[in-house]
């Protein structure tokens, strides 16, 4: 009996820990996927893009992993890098991504000339741009921003579990809680399913 008190109380604060560990994030998520669903609300406007050259001697010693941060730093270019790719015609273009701004450089053939097109996003993009922030390594910020993502991931995974234990060991009637459960696993995969055979 002891051990089942113990066992129990353990797994309660997990729960409640977990819980904490997500809250934030999950507000944070449900709030921007909220309003990109129902953009409607707000008044949104064209993306705005401006274009800008630059006359910028890139190293020849610099990898393609490199030339993201190097371009960052020399012209200030605010966002999380994307991987560098060298084009058919011998360009180098790079992506820089931050909620409601996109810049792509092109990076000329002889890596003498730089030209960075930023486009300045409206309301719904930038929004959803929250919801594309991928990969590490893209700076600092953004590596937090990931980082929050995967443990709130993981806080979430314990939570559910730890949640289904609480479930079974104190909800002694637990035809509606299998009922629930049930219809949401059955309406997940219906929709996953029905969205790959659109």
């Amino acid at each position: 009996m002891a051990g089942r008190i113990k066992y129990y109380t353990l797994f309660r604060k997990i729960h409640v820990y977990a819980a904490f560990t997500i809250v934030g994030f999950l507000f944070m998520y449900f709030i921007t996927g909220f309003l990109m669903v129902h953009y409607e609300f707000f008044e949104d406007h064209e993306p705005a893009v401006t274009t800008a050259n630059h006359t910028l001697r890139i190293p020849g010693h610099l990898t393609l992993k490199e030339i993201p941060e190097y371009l960052q730093e020399q012209l200030d270019i605010r966002g999380q890098r994307k991987n560098a790719r060298v084009n058919e015609d011998g360009t180098i273009s790079v992506m820089y991504i931050r909620p409601g701004h996109t810049y792509q450089a092109f990076i000329t053939a002889d890596r003498n000339n730089v030209n960075v097109t930023q486009t300045e996003e409206g309301v719904q993009q930038t929004i959803t741009m929250f919801h594309r922030m991928e990969k590490y390594g893209g700076g600092m910020v953004y590596d937090m921003y990931i980082l929050m993502m995967d443990l709130s991931g993981i806080a979430l995974i314990i939570f559910s579990l730890t949640g289904f234990y609480l479930f079974l060991k104190t909800i002694r009637n637990k035809t509606t809680g299998y009922v629930l459960l049930s219809l949401s696993i059955a309406y997940t995969l219906f929709v996953i399913y029905s969205l790959l055979k659109i």
